[in-house]
């Protein structure tokens, strides 16, 4: 443990502050921290590649080159945004942003993976396509699992996000949940994370993927079934020097199950499509389970 916490400290502290002065830094920052991260959790690593197996028929070496792969997404993912918030202001002409454009006045959630870019998508979308989009999100708080050093970045990352855009993002509790009700029927639209492991939510839903029956985070299809609001997925991904971001077709339904069942399906052709891109192999639920194989 003393070890892997001295990793983190050096992971989210020097060599991170090297990474964001240059892309090549970043790529080479992604390049150590997923080879690392690889090798020091044997049991998250097994969780991971056995999943990759399952799901995708992938042979023993494919999937630890997938996980690797997605390890090192969400390294750079870090880099670039660390570059992004040294400067006055986030560069978002980096980012090509394609299928945005809303039809028929309906209300909008814009769904996004823990995969690839993200951030950089709606940065890109506020400043550009949706102005008026704003993040929901549960808050950031001690309490969160994940490493000390990884949180404290986290939340500076989240506090620059928010200034950035020029707001702040919306929490999970009662009030929020009014609050992002109101936005939606106004005809504003949210962007929220469609894959946060259902058992550290007060609202779950079961999807199959890939055959596996998953607990995930089930509150803005809740918000989207109340609204009438639609859904479309986001995918956004680093290419070359810039990024993608581009939407997949928007899902409707019109009770919570027909949409959790549309954007599992709309889940499925991102991962199969973009298996590396993925951070979250080792953390999906498993419906049975209802509890996390692994915590991040």
């Amino acid at each position: 443990m003393a070890n892997d916490a001295r990793w983190d400290r050096l992971r989210y502290g020097p060599l991170l502050r090297l990474a964001s002065a240059s892309p090549a830094g970043a790529r080479l920052f992604a390049a150590l921290a997923s080879h690392v991260e690889h090798r020091r959790d044997p049991e998250r690593r097994r969780v991971a590649e056995d999943r990759i197996m399952r799901w995708l028929g992938a042979t023993p070496s494919e999937a630890a080159r997938i996980f690797r792969a997605g390890l090192y997404s969400e390294a750079l993912e870090e880099a670039d945004s660390a570059r992004w918030m040294r400067l006055e202001r986030p560069p978002v002409e980096e980012v090509e942003l394609a299928g945005f454009s809303r039809q028929g006045g309906r209300p909008r959630i814009y769904g996004a993976l823990h995969a690839g870019s993200p951030v950089h998508a709606y940065l890109a979308m506020r400043a550009r396509d949706e102005p008026d989009v704003r993040i929901i999100a549960r808050e950031l708080d001690e309490r969160n699992p994940m490493p000390r050093a990884k949180l404290a970045f986290a939340m500076r990352k989240v506090a620059w996000v928010e200034r950035m855009a020029g707001t702040r993002f919306i929490d999970t509790d009662a009030s929020a949940i009014l609050l992002a009700r109101d936005h939606l029927l106004a005809g504003r639209p949210l962007f929220a994370a469609i894959d946060v492991p259902g058992d550290v939510v007060a609202r779950a839903g079961r999807v199959s993927l890939f055959g596996e029956p998953v607990l995930i985070a089930a509150g803005v299809f809740h918000l989207a079934a109340m609204t009438g609001a639609d859904m479309q997925l986001v995918v956004s991904m680093r290419r070359g020097d810039g990024f993608v971001a581009r939407c997949r077709p928007p899902i409707e339904g019109k009770s919570v199950d027909e949409l959790l069942a549309a954007m599992a399906r709309e889940m499925e052709a991102v991962i199969r499509e973009q298996p590396g891109e993925l951070w979250f192999w080792p953390y999906f639920v498993a419906a049975e389970s209802g509890g996390r194989e692994r915590s991040p």
